[in-house]
């Protein structure tokens, strides 16, 4: 074990490494609720799982039984209703009181986490050096970006780079690991589900503009001047994700070769032929939000609570265009 202080980029680097192949353990979490609190778990609780790194192979399971099983390639996460349902992908959705509310997703974890200067990303000081789940660990203190009022409390394990605790809002989420066992031998026959489960729901059509703009405000209300230029507001932002979307090699070409940010937004904006501060959002974008898989996370700014499905990002471009459409020039 390392006897100096790591850097904060140093433990992040190990974080993104992932120090063992397999590993069991007991994840407990404490949240106040709040919009924040994703998904239809109780507040309070606790789940043990059984992760294998290659393939991404994940065994959730809580007081109420399995949460989440996934091979690598299919998925089943219990619903609200207790019934498990089959998704597909690595990174499915599943609700805060799961491990990946502390590690990140699969998704996550491949881009980086901490790896946005707009998000949780500068520690506030030198790393300290703490025990978790009978664990030497580091615990890390990160500056609350503009929009977050709190800091948020990492801790990561000295041997592995595994993230042990983290506390956010004030203490109002906790989420920390009592047990933390790698490097252990594991059936592969636990990845798998052998019991009934449902398909996911089609997904509904997608209302016209007109019916899409009118289910934002209470029957007979007209939306105010100012709530239709927050709506034009959105569609601009919204055409300007779908834009570094389509081009989303060429975006990543234009980032990498410029000096600094300032430098790469000016980039960005005139490949896109974009205003200058459209390209902020763009900017703000983590990497894994120009995987194809996870356009329905670009507009989000969290890292596990999607809200939209696949898809719905661009037919967000497409109502705002037939329903808000912007003032031309005579």
């Amino acid at each position: 074990m390392s006897e100096e202080v790591p850097t904060w980029a140093h433990l992040r680097a190990r974080i993104h490494a992932t120090g063992y192949e397999t590993a069991t353990g007991t994840m407990r979490w404490a949240s106040e609720g709040g919009e924040d609190f994703y998904g239809h778990q109780p507040l309070h609780g606790s789940c043990t799982f059984v992760h294998q790194v290659t393939g991404e192979r994940w065994r959730v399971e809580d007081d109420q039984g399995v949460l989440h099983v996934q091979d690598g390639e299919q998925a089943y996460v219990r619903d609200a209703d207790g019934a498990m349902v089959h998704l597909r992908g690595l990174s499915p959705f599943v609700p805060d009181g799961h491990p990946w509310s502390l590690f990140g997703n699969p998704l996550d974890r491949q881009s980086g986490l901490f790896t946005t200067p707009s998000d949780f990303h500068y520690a506030t000081a030198p790393a300290q050096i703490v025990e978790v789940a009978g664990r030497r660990a580091w615990e890390v203190t990160l500056r609350p970006p503009p929009h977050k009022e709190h800091p948020l409390v990492v801790t990561i394990d000295d041997l592995t780079g595994t993230i042990l605790r983290e506390v956010a809002a004030g203490g109002a989420w906790v989420a920390e690991l009592t047990e933390f066992r790698p490097h252990v031998r594991i059936d592969p026959a636990l990845f798998m589900w052998a019991g009934p489960f449902l398909e996911p729901p089609p997904e509904p059509p997608t209302p016209t503009g007109r019916a899409r703009i009118a289910g934002m405000f209470p029957p007979g209300v007209r939306p105010s001047p100012e709530e239709l230029d927050r709506c034009r507001e959105r569609r601009t932002i919204t055409e300007a994700l779908v834009a570094a979307l389509d081009r989303r090699s060429e975006v990543l070409e234009a980032i990498a070769g410029a000096d600094d940010p300032a430098a790469a937004q000016v980039a960005v904006a005139e490949l896109l032929g974009l205003p200058a501060d459209l390209a902020l959002p763009i900017l703000d974008m983590q990497l894994r939000r120009l995987t194809r898989t996870q356009e329905h996370n670009v507009a989000m700014g969290t890292r596990s609570r999607p809200s939209l499905r696949p898809g719905d990002l661009r037919r967000s471009r497409d109502v705002w265009l037939a329903a808000i459409p912007i003032p031309r020039s005579p």
